[in-house]
């Protein structure tokens, strides 16, 4: 782990690949078990809760882990804009190499993109862009043929009914998983998890702390916990409604095809993007154009949402002539 860490950050670090002695005594109730999907993981291997959420902890790992002007991170596109912005903000150079023809990741071209100042992997499963999964099999062989870390965005994970990369971490521990705790549907800020292993978690504990941004508030956390129900509620009627909803869309004669996924949303072809975008702009619902990437010009990313909203969606696709 130390030979991944920046020179500098390892010296105010204070050595923190030395620091692995088991803890004496009975082991205290964990706080995580309280969690909803953090329960029965070994507490030294999650870090968090982070206020910042995921992005917080990425912005932590780059700022640990990479040099600015000589490291690099890798990028599965298409992803989250913020992880170039983020890149770009710590002077990283960011190398993104495009999705495979099955929407996974492609192992081949990480594998040519890749070079011995790569330290960072950024994955998302679901992908945050196209809701499609990277696959178990497909991170193994990915995780497993880079020397870095490889990091797992897995906040649209709830929304997905499909199991997580978790059980990987006990073959590789280069793989960091990130989860976004108690995602709702207001503006409040989810709080961000890593799982990993306890030199990695150590790591990002002490320097969290020496950067004046880890400082758990475990009351705040508690009272997200009163809203659990709520909030498993609503992650249950978005999946339920995003098997409705993609195959309603997949009928109508403006469109050509809707994408496999398994986000909080839909991925739609149309016979014309830029009308349809148009007369949902001026229905006031929300959309977002695909045209950045190649191949997906005709795509629109149609958010899910509670079923009027979603019965609202449907209407003006089917009742506006979009053609």
């Amino acid at each position: 782990m130390h030979h991944l860490i920046r020179s500098n950050i390892y010296k105010l670090l204070d050595n923190p690949a030395d620091n692995n002695k088991p803890a004496e005594g009975k082991a205290a109730p964990s706080p995580f078990d309280r969690f909803e999907g953090l329960r029965g993981i070994n507490p030294a291997c999650i870090f968090g809760p982070y206020a910042t959420g995921v992005a917080g902890l990425i912005d932590l790992m780059m700022r640990v882990f990479c040099t600015p002007q000589y490291d690099n991170i890798l990028i599965a596109r298409p992803c989250d804009e913020a992880w170039l912005r983020l890149a770009r903000f710590n002077d990283v150079e960011y190398r993104c190499t495009d999705i495979a023809s099955d929407l996974t990741p492609d192992a081949a071209a990480i594998k040519t993109t890749k070079n011995n100042r790569s330290k960072l992997l950024l994955l998302s499963h679901p992908n945050s862009v196209l809701g499609s999964l990277v696959g178990t099999e497909r991170a193994r062989e990915i995780a497993a043929d880079f020397e870095g870390l490889t990091v797992v965005d897995e906040s649209l994970l709830d929304f997905s009914g499909k199991p997580s990369l978790l059980p990987l971490l006990s073959e590789n521990r280069r793989i960091v998983i990130l989860r976004s705790v108690y995602r709702q549907s207001t503006d409040e800020q989810p709080l961000g998890f890593a799982i990993a292993a306890p030199e990695t978690v150590r790591v990002l504990q002490k320097a969290g702390t020496l950067l004046g941004t880890y400082d758990p508030d475990w009351q705040a956390a508690a009272n997200r916990q009163k809203a659990y129900n709520d909030v498993h509620t609503w992650r249950c009627t978005l999946i339920d409604e995003r098997r409705k909803v993609a195959p309603a869309i997949a009928q109508l004669p403006v469109c050509t095809g809707v994408l496999p996924g398994f986000g909080d949303f839909v991925v739609a072809r149309f016979k014309n993007a830029e009308r349809v975008a148009q007369r949902l702009a001026e229905e006031g619902i929300p959309f977002k154009k695909l045209t950045e990437l190649e191949g997906y010009d005709d795509c629109l990313r149609l958010p899910i949402r509670l079923p009027h909203q979603n019965s609202e969606l449907l209407r003006v696709l089917r009742t506006h002539n979009l053609h």
